[in-house]
């Protein structure tokens, strides 16, 4: 890569990070700029959450599993 790497012109593709403003600095490029670094730390946000209620679902559903298993254990006799 060589430097100094420019992010490219609007349209951009959906980032992963908030891209800087590419030079000349247009104001339509910096208000589209601007925008993503308000809205993406909370999309990092909302992703993050919703892997920690689905991680905290299989959590429930297997304990219940095992709640359940054990309720329904049958002592063999000897």
């Amino acid at each position: 890569m060589s430097y100094p790497y420019y992010a490219p012109y609007p349209p951009y593709p959906y980032p992963y990070y908030p891209y800087l403003a590419p030079p000349p600095y247009d104001p339509m490029a910096m208000m589209y700029v601007a925008m993503q670094w308000m809205l993406v730390p909370y999309y990092y946000a909302v992703t993050i959450e919703l892997y920690r209620a689905v991680i905290e679902t299989w959590r429930r559903a297997f304990e219940t599993a095992l709640k359940t298993l054990e309720s329904a254990r049958v002592e063999v006799p000897k």
